[in-house]
């Protein structure tokens, strides 16, 4: 196992993934990961966030909070290492949320080193992907959703769905696309793992595999093949209209 530097490409390629590699600007909505599991600076976050959101309630803010956060540790974090074949480095001391740069829309960054581990030997790829889903459930999303949930009274159910949705999309969608037959071989099976294989501990302390129950069969919705959701995430409180995807859309009821 080696560390090394990012490229100048591979970081291009991830800020546009949203991923920060400066130190964490001062902000109300810029936290250490350390922070965001601590309901004594997590809760005040969501009143600030709720305002910026416009939304009605902290259960809404949450998850919407929850939505992009689960963007950000799973797409730039899964993209490279099934296609890279490289880790990115999610010690919980050294990860922050950075600030959104965006005037019209809340999309907050991640900030991380600016290094990776990358393995010598398909054993070395075995151990790292393991420890990869760990650094990301069992180890951060998982106690991160449980005191979301009881901070905010929103259920985890929906912030693993929130999670789900962006995982789904990067391997069945963008990993579909423009890659070499032997990336998106690699990608396919990590898919699976992460779905269906991987040890239940790498979620966290008794948790099921979290995502496979929301990995359900597309339906024709209109012209379109969609995965309905089986929880609804609250945007439409914010924003006034539902997503495509949701169950209480009138396109959805109506199929």
């Amino acid at each position: 196992m080696q560390i090394h530097p990012l490229t100048t490409n591979e970081r291009t390629r991830l800020a546009d993934y949203r991923v920060w590699f400066g130190p964490l600007e001062e902000s109300p909505l810029s936290l250490t990961a350390a922070q965001l599991l601590d309901p004594l600076t997590l809760k005040p976050f969501l009143s600030q966030l709720q305002d910026r959101l416009g939304a009605p309630d902290l259960r809404t803010a949450a998850s919407i909070f929850s939505k992009r956060y689960g963007y950000l540790m799973t797409v730039p974090v899964f993209y490279s290492f099934s296609v890279w074949n490289k880790a990115l480095q999610l010690q919980q001391e050294q990860m922050g949320l950075a600030p959104s740069d965006s005037e019209e829309h809340w999309l907050p960054r991640l900030g991380l080193p600016d290094t990776v581990l990358q393995p010598e030997s398909a054993e070395e790829r075995s151990e790292l992907r393991d420890t990869l889903i760990q650094s990301v459930f069992a180890n951060h999303l998982e106690p991160l959703w449980q005191v979301l949930s009881e901070t905010a009274s929103i259920s985890k159910q929906v912030l693993w769905e929130n999670t789900a949705v962006y995982l789904f999309w990067l391997y069945e969608v963008h990993m579909e696309a423009d890659f070499p037959q032997e990336v998106r071989a690699r990608a396919s099976e990590d898919f699976k793992y992460v779905l269906y294989q991987a040890d239940r501990s790498l979620f966290g302390s008794g948790q099921q595999h979290p995502f496979a129950k929301f990995h359900t069969e597309k339906q024709p919705i209109g012209e379109k093949m969609i995965r309905i959701r089986q929880t609804c995430c609250l945007t439409y409180m914010a924003s006034g209209s539902y997503c495509s995807t949701c169950p209480k859309a009138p396109s959805v009821i109506q199929s």
